[in-house]
This record gives structure tokens, sequence and C-alpha cells, in this order.
């Protein structure tokens, strides 16, 4: 079984690279399809083919994924596709003197345009993007709009968001809810993207359908993707009705702990960058927005203290300390169940606590 933490890679079959995100049998259904391309004579089953391969592949290793097709399908090409060259170009196309171009290709069969989003040339990207039409079959192919909204030409950036707000909404909540749990995070990191392309993304991902279907995903998930989605979710408050239950039921230990510690804060962080601090070393620095939901806040504390996993504990400990100037009976009584703890880690924050509750 593979871990999400590393997604699955493969051995390289056609380029230079050890490794590959791509699995064997689309790494040669693309090597057989790229002839084709060049002859003009690709069929309808072969782009039904790639475009299953997709489903395959994680949305999370888009970047390297992107490369490996457009080397395999070798549509690196510099051909030089201006609207001038085009038109010298359509005589001989229509007397078969020259293969036809990749825009003669996608008008002739429209779902070549997800395989032409990898092309080298962002004339192909931009025309690709401008003919999709329908919602992408799988969260690769959602992530592969999402990854041209911070392409290098600002042509294609344009495009790209005319496509998404035209067809990502349509998606199945199940394909945008996978893919905003692998690749959400990195939303944050995409220098070119612009702010509306971005606030687009996190405005689909926040629709109830799909938000359900992604707290599903936080709460039976495991893997590392589970913390980064959840502290991209903390910002937006239509995340909060679901706090509670995910602190209380999820598996994972982090996604316990980071919603243990919003709810008895009260606040939703977020890194919004980093500050140099005098010793050269690096300190985030924090969004924070307040979180307000009525919930037993004794009560999730001592359930947090008596969890499993040491970083839930270790949450209740500093909520303790952070609260030590209002302590009750029952906050000391909890208190004193972690002052014996099996976590080193978890005690010595009790004995601060104890020093330091009285005065």
């Amino acid at each position: 079984m593979t871990d999400d933490r590393m997604p699955a890679d493969y051995p390289d079959l056609f380029t230079f690279n050890k490794r590959s995100a791509l699995p064997p049998s689309l790494q040669q259904a693309l090597k057989d399809v790229g002839p084709c391309l060049k002859s003009g004579t690709v069929s309808l089953q072969q782009v039904a083919y790639l475009r299953d391969g997709f489903r395959t592949v994680c949305p999370s290793t888009m970047s390297h994924a992107s490369s490996h097709i457009r080397q395999i399908a070798e549509i690196w090409e510099d051909t030089p596709y201006t609207p001038t060259i085009l038109a010298i170009q359509k005589p001989l196309i229509r007397l078969g003197a020259l293969r036809s171009s990749p825009f003669q290709q996608i008008r002739n069969m429209p779902d070549l345009a997800w395989l032409y989003l990898f092309h080298g040339s962002g004339y192909v990207r931009e025309a690709s993007l401008s003919s999709i039409k329908t919602a992408p079959l799988s969260a690769f192919e959602y992530a592969a709009i999402a990854y041209r909204l911070n392409d290098w030409v600002a042509q294609v950036r344009d495009a790209a968001l005319d496509c998404a707000e035209r067809v990502l909404g349509k998606a199945d909540p199940a394909i945008a809810a996978e893919f905003a749990f692998k690749s959400l995070d990195l939303i944050g990191s995409r220098r070119r993207m612009n702010a509306k392309a971005k606030e687009f993304l996190y405005s689909v991902a926040l629709k109830p359908d799909v938000l359900w279907s992604l707290r599903n995903r936080i709460m039976s998930d495991r893997t590392s993707f589970v913390g980064r989605t959840l502290r991209s979710l903390l910002p937006y408050s239509e995340f909060d009705d679901h706090l509670y239950i995910t602190a209380c039921q999820a598996v994972s230990p982090a996604a316990r702990a980071i919603a243990v510690r919003t709810l008895l804060s009260g606040e939703a962080k977020r890194v919004v960058g980093y500050d140099m601090n005098h010793d050269f070393r690096r300190s985030p620095r924090f969004e924070v927005r307040p979180v307000s939901i009525e919930f037993d806040y004794e009560r999730l504390l001592s359930a947090a203290a008596s969890d499993n996993a040491s970083a839930v504990r270790k949450v209740a400990a500093d909520m303790l300390i952070a609260n030590r100037r209002k302590a009750t009976a029952r906050m000391d009584e909890i208190a004193g169940r972690l002052a014996v703890d099996r976590s080193a880690a978890v005690r010595s924050r009790i004995d601060y606590y104890l020093r330091q509750r009285n005065k």
C-alpha cells in the first residue's frame, strides 16, 4: 500500500530521470501517442486511455508530472505556432503536405486539449485552455488547470482563470475535494498566481458539498496531507462547524491536535510569512482570526488530556499554562492527571503550570 506522504513513484522508462510520478502504463501510452500527434493520426481511444491514466497520478506531483508528460510525448518542440505562420500552414495542412497543427487537432478532438495543457508552447497551452468546456474527470486534470493559473506566460494565466471559472465549479465534489486535500496548501506559495485566482480555488473548495467530502477525508486519513490541508482551511470560517468533531474523532493525531488548539485558544492561525530575528533565525509571522464556537471548554480539555497521542496531550498542557491565571478546580484535576503522564514533554509543562499556578 502506498503512503501518501511520499506519492507513488515509478521507474522512468523513457527519459533520463531515475524515477517518475507517472505509472509505467501511462508512460507507455504517452510514448505511443507522440508519433501519432506528429502525423495527425491520434485516435479518440488513445486520448480516452490517457485521460483514464491521469486518474492514477497524484495531483501534488503536478510540477514533476507535467515535465515528464511533455518529454515522453515529445510536445516540447519550439514550433512557431503564431497566427501568421498558421495562415501559411493551413493550405498545406488541407493538402496533406504538412501535419495538422495542435490547434487543428484540438478543434477536431477537443479532449486532446487535456494533453496539450502540458505543451511547451504558450500559444498551444492558451488554445487548450480556451477549448476546454467540460469538467475535469480526475483530480490530476483539476490540478492541471490550477497549475496553469501559475503559468510563466501571462496570457496563459488569463486563459486558465477563464477556464477555471468555466469548468472547475462543475467538477464532481469528490474530485474537487481530492485536489484540495492534496494541493490546497500549495496555492499560497504560487508566486505568479494572482489573488483572484487563489480566492477562486478556495471558494470552490469551500462549497458545502466539496467541504463535506474534504472533511470526511481529513477525518479518515492519517497522512501528512491532513495537517497541511487543515491548516490551509483554518483562515476560513466555513470550516469552523467541523472543528469540534475533528478534535474528537479524527483518525490523525495531527488533525486532532490542530483542531483542539484552535478551539481551546479561540484563535485560528495561519503562517503568512517569516521575519528574520536579530540572531539571523527565521520566526513565523501569523495571520490570526477569532474562532467563536459554543462547546464545553473543560470537557474538551479533559478529552485532550486523555488522548492516546502525546501531541494532543501537549496541547492540553499548553492550554492549561495559557489559562493558569483563571484556573478552576476541574483544570487542576486535569493537571494532576497530566503530572504523571508518560511523556516527559507533557510532565515538564505541567510542572511549570503547578509552579506558576498561584503567582
